[in-house]
């Protein structure tokens, strides 16, 4: 057990543990942060589990030096491995990409899986009475910057009951509905 630092000098660390007072530097002597890792190639921060479950995978928090201000998350593929897959970049523009490490929007999600369909982002509100809803809003400014609403696409719980569960699907511009697609197939349009 170690304690450092000017007040935790006397204080008692945890059996087999630490506790450390101010910043605390790995590769620096001039930490800038409450821990600051440096290195000159990619520094990386390693979370190794040795849980005996055969699905368990260590991870990996990079910042990838090839690209110059890139971060990246891996995941090892499988237990007690090197976690070197990635699975989720941050590129120093801003743009996050999951399932690609070279995203072109502000974020992009990609799975591959040929000749099915298959499920990529799911958008869930886990309410239990109808006229539950799930909305994707699309915003802009207007001319004195003030968020305004473009369009929504809302899908409504339009009956919760297990055995005969009904859903509806609406397309809206600003504040009205422009088209409806209901569970039995109907569509609405301006109504």
């Amino acid at each position: 057990a170690v304690s450092v630092g000017t007040t935790y000098a006397t204080t008692a660390a945890p059996t087999d543990g630490a506790i450390i007072e101010g910043y605390v530097g790995i590769g620096t002597t001039a930490p800038a942060k409450n821990l600051t890792v440096q290195s000159a190639t990619s520094p990386a921060v390693g979370l190794y589990s040795t849980y005996a479950d055969s699905n368990a995978r260590n991870w990996a928090i990079n910042t990838n030096n090839a690209v110059y201000g890139d971060l990246t998350f891996s995941t090892s593929a499988a237990r007690l491995g090197n976690p070197t897959a990635i699975k989720m970049t941050i590129l120093k523009d801003g743009n996050v990409g999951i399932g690609t490490t070279a995203p072109t929007d502000p974020l992009q999600i990609v799975k591959t899986v040929a000749g099915a369909e298959s499920r990529v982002l799911a958008l869930s509100n886990y309410g239990t009475t109808d006229n539950t809803a799930t909305r994707l809003t699309f915003e802009g400014h207007s001319s004195t910057g003030v968020p305004k609403t473009q369009a929504t696409i809302v899908a409504t719980t339009v009956d919760s009951n297990n055995l005969s569960f009904t859903s509806k699907l609406s397309f809206t511009t600003r504040t009205a509905d422009a088209l409806v697609i209901f569970t039995d197939g109907n569509v609405g349009i301006g109504t």
